[in-house]
């Protein structure tokens, strides 16, 4: 390889992390799809993980469903857009800190108050319940379950416990 030729190379590779560099920069922050979140970001995050989409309609809320083989997320959003309850079942938990979006750190702190006043033997369901969330979960070796719901967005006439 000749010295223009190295000299060529090197330009392109810059160019290149400059191009890089840029995109990053200015690339929009990445959407959520989340407790508390905007429904609208709910399909493009499950092309983002590989995971099938379906919507379906009910008469006061929208359900999302993102499912792969190892698991199913659902996410329920009122007329408004907002999520306002996620529920999930699979093979393992999944990131309740991606999926509980601002209200992960709430529900983290409820979630150490209620350990202190349980029996931590044994497998059983848990409802934590803080200022603004409830989550129920439970389940056992891969079949693990539970929902949380934003209380004060709950639609009028819809229970908690029928979202899953």
């Amino acid at each position: 390889m000749n010295r223009e030729s190295r000299k060529s190379n090197s330009a392109q590779l810059l160019q290149l992390v400059i191009a890089m560099g840029f995109s990053i920069m200015f690339s929009s922050t990445p959407v959520r799809a989340e407790l508390g979140g905007i429904e609208e970001n709910i399909e493009h995050e499950g092309r983002a993980m590989n995971m099938v989409h379906k919507k379906s309609t009910m008469e006061q809320y929208s359900v999302h469903e993102l499912s792969k083989p190892t698991g199913t997320i659902k996410e329920f959003a009122l007329p408004s857009g907002q999520v306002f309850a996620v529920s999930w079942r699979g093979m393992s938990r999944p990131d309740f800190e991606l999926l509980f979006g601002s209200y992960y750190s709430e529900y983290a702190g409820a979630e150490q108050r209620s350990k202190a006043s349980r029996n931590q033997h044994g497998r059983q369901s848990v409802t934590v319940e803080s200022q603004h969330v409830r989550v129920s979960r439970g389940g056992h070796m891969r079949d693990i379950h539970g929902q949380a719901v934003i209380k004060a967005l709950l639609p009028d006439g819809v229970k908690a416990e029928d979202l899953r």
